[in-house]
């Protein structure tokens, strides 16, 4: 059988594509051109490598199926598509690297050992991690402008690092993190920092340059190691949660405060 004409399936329009099949190691590469199409892969994938490299204007993405050790790998260009992870992932490695302008990107499927990276290019797209990671280790590393970065799934032991550059970006971690370690390491200037979940054994490190960010600690910490040990000028921080307000003391008697300001809401305890 003679290969197709890819010159002439590239570009595709209003078309919507679907795959709903089942794909055991078949390579699916999506890589033309698409403003209005609407793609949702609902089938079941098990080890085949899915690649959406092409131009992506409007077009809602939908990855729904289910993929075991599939690698994903979207690295286009994606100005306000709806992307939606929410199948379920087992190893898969799942790499966003592309450009995203303000496109929503929403994982909220069932991933337990798969890493997710993020590392592309974000200025004002939403992004919210709200499904079940267990193990999977989860590296935001871009370039997040305003990009508003909400993590309020359900994370075991997952590491979660956040290194990237953050310029305004709000970045709230509000969900539940029983022993999962988390760095924030990345450069912020403005973005105000909301831990407002619940953390047990999580080690928490604050460890780079905020100049105005707003920190905000006001979840339940019970025996999670906190260390700010980074360079903040003018930083408002805020330790609101009960468990933690323990060990403040020693933290402000050994750290030089110099304009930063520290607001304990529960001091007394």
């Amino acid at each position: 059988m003679s290969a197709p004409n890819l010159s002439k399936i590239a570009k595709i329009t209003n078309t919507p594509l679907t795959l709903g099949g089942s794909y055991s190691t078949s390579p699916i590469t999506l890589g033309g051109s698409y403003s209005t199409s609407p793609i949702t892969l609902g089938g079941s994938y098990s080890t085949s490598p899915i690649t959406l490299g092409g131009s992506y204007s409007t077009s809602p993405i939908t990855l729904g199926g289910s993929y075991s050790t599939s690698p994903i790998t979207l690295g286009g260009s994606y100005s306000t598509s709806p992307i939606t992870l929410g199948g379920s992932y087992s190893t898969s490695p799942i790499t966003l690297g592309g450009s995203y302008s303000t496109s929503p990107i929403i994982l909220g499927g069932s991933y337990s050992t798969s890493p997710i990276t993020l590392g592309g290019s974000y200025s004002t797209s939403p992004i919210i991690l709200g499904g079940s990671y267990s193990t999977s280790p989860i590296t935001l590393g871009g370039s997040y402008s305003t990009s508003p970065i909400i993590l309020g799934g359900s994370y075991s032991t997952s590491p979660i690092i956040l290194g990237g550059s953050y310029s305004t970006s709000p970045i709230i971690l509000g969900g539940s993190y029983s022993t999962s370690p988390i760095t924030l390491g990345g450069s912020y200037s403005t973005s105000p920092i909301i831990l407002g979940g619940s953390y047990s054994a999580s080690p928490i490190t604050l460890g780079d340059s905020y100049s105005t960010s707003p920190i905000i600690l006001g979840g339940s910490y019970s025996a999670s190691p906190i260390t700010l040990g980074g360079s903040y000028s003018a930083s408002p921080i805020t330790l609101g949660g009960w468990s933690m307000m323990r060990v403040v003391p020693h933290w402000i008697r050994s750290k030089s405060c110099a304009s930063t300001r520290l607001v304990l809401d529960n001091e007394a305890v």
